[in-house]
């Protein structure tokens, strides 16, 4: 399937605790082909489950601390955790970072797009939009961007379909409701809309404009998860400085 290119405004509106994009992705409109298939389940030990369990523990202060550095001099820096998601902006403390609290006073936003209406919106709203209309609405968008499709476990909840298209490279495609019906679309991109609503609030508390970002995650397993990333962020027309992987850290 060939890759859509991302149309996105930079307009922010900021009177209202919903993280709205402006335009949303030129979705792909699905067609039933024998290409697609049902929700596939199997059981993926992965590397970075490994790696948490051989490293030494580290008390929560410390990782904190850890990942509020900026190792790469940037505009600002993404953090991903699980599901949810943060902004921080630089400090007048060298290398240090600060996590700044959205528009609805929460520092930690969740991970969630709603295709519901348009344009579609992120965060505490679309995380409502799933006691309303679970089947527009993606989610664990870390768990989709590199892995091929044979290799995704199935979650139960999701109420969206996880398919793939290409007869020889299978890529993973998520079939979601939106307001237009049921379109397919990349998980990256749903990525890069994350990436786009993070930027905007990140220029609104700076007042100024960012080009450069870095980001740091707690699901990074390798040199293509990276590139997944890379890639969001590419779509979301930023730069990207760097990606790196972190402990889990506390929501709150």
């Amino acid at each position: 399937m060939e890759l859509k290119k991302l149309l996105l405004s930079k307009a922010l509106p900021t009177t209202t605790s919903n993280y709205y994009l402006e335009k949303s992705p030129i979705l792909d409109k699905y067609q039933p082909s024998s290409q697609f298939s049902n929700h596939h389940q199997h059981n993926l030990s992965t590397l970075a489950s490994h790696l948490q369990q051989i490293a030494p523990a580290l008390s929560p202060e410390i990782i904190e601390q850890q990942s509020l550095i900026l190792p790469i001099p940037s505009d600002f820096m993404i953090c991903l955790n699980d599901r949810h998601c943060c902004i921080c902006l630089p400090t007048t403390e060298e290398n240090i970072t600060k996590r700044i609290a959205g528009i609805d006073g929460n520092i930690w936003i969740p991970m969630y797009v709603s295709f519901l209406n348009c344009p579609p919106i992120f965060g505490e709203a679309a995380k409502r939009d799933m006691n309303i209309e679970p089947e527009f609405v993606v989610y664990d968008i870390l768990n989709l961007i590199s892995l091929p499709y044979s290799e995704i476990e199935i979650k139960h909840e999701w109420a969206f379909n996880i398919a793939y298209t290409g007869e020889v490279e299978k890529h993973t495609v998520i079939e979601i409701q939106t307001w237009k019906g049921i379109y397919k679309i990349m998980p990256i991109n749903v990525l890069a809309l994350i990436f786009v609503g993070l930027h905007k609030e990140a220029e609104r508390v700076s007042g100024k404009r960012l080009k450069s970002v870095f980001v740091k995650t707690t699901k990074t397993q390798g040199r293509i998860d990276k590139d997944a990333i890379r890639n969001a962020v590419k779509i979301a027309r930023l730069e990207c400085t760097g990606v790196k992987s972190m402990p889990a850290l506390n929501v709150y």
